[in-house]
């Protein structure tokens, strides 16, 4: 997994068990599969939580689950267990994550906590107006979301568009920028920096499905 790590970035896994069933004792074993859903592992992420909360936990409760719903099915074996890995492309502005310590503990970041798929719109609008209060809100900044135009923008954003919104924008730049981690230490890596510094210049990191606008 570090190799593919190494070379990819980011992988999206899921798990297939597949498993000996019968209803009866002593009748031929059915075979059956459970699946996981697909979940991204990062250089980020903790592989040892990772197994527990996306395979282990998922199959154990669908086992139990298979079992109870008064099939009469009984586990009889486990044969095997596969890994399906894919390549995953995770700088998107989707969703909200945590912002790593190391860098959350520079206090330099604004990380809007969203629960919609518009994080690139209120970390350049936290930049653009930035709140005195609690700025971790997306609340304080959705009374400007008009002043500045989205128009015919695909949520959730992608960095290939930032050419197209500062076109919409004419007095606002954006650099977007990579958090790489090696053995522990976060690197700050431009992914897209404008052509052109203008009035309005915001700095943007994109982490997984997290933007954050930084000073």
């Amino acid at each position: 997994m570090e190799r593919l790590l190494q070379r990819h970035k980011a992988v999206k896994v899921n798990a297939v068990l597949v498993c000996e069933f019968s209803i009866l004792h002593g009748d031929a074993p059915d075979t059956k599969c459970l699946n996981t859903k697909n979940a991204p592992i990062l250089p980020t992420t903790d592989l040892d939580s990772w197994v527990i909360d996306y395979i282990k936990e998922p199959l154990l409760r669908d086992l139990e689950d298979f079992q109870e719903k008064g099939s009469g099915w009984t586990l009889q074996a486990v044969s095997y267990l596969t890994l399906n890995i894919n390549k995953y492309n995770p700088i998107r502005g989707s969703g909200h994550i945590e912002i790593p310590g190391p860098i959350a503990h520079l206090k330099a970041c604004i990380n809007a906590q969203s629960d919609d798929e518009m994080c690139f719109k209120w970390a350049v609008l936290s930049g653009l107006y930035p709140a005195t209060k609690d700025p971790h809100r997306k609340t304080k900044y959705v009374e400007h979301e008009n002043k500045v135009n989205w128009s015919g923008l695909d949520f959730p954003f992608k960095p290939k568009d930032v050419l197209k919104f500062e076109r919409l924008n004419p007095d606002i730049s954006v650099n977007i920028y990579v958090l790489e981690k090696r053995q522990d230490i976060f690197n700050v890596l431009p992914y897209y920096v404008s052509k052109t510094e203008k009035a309005k210049q915001k700095n943007s990191i994109s982490h997984a499905h997290t933007c954050a606008q930084f000073w």
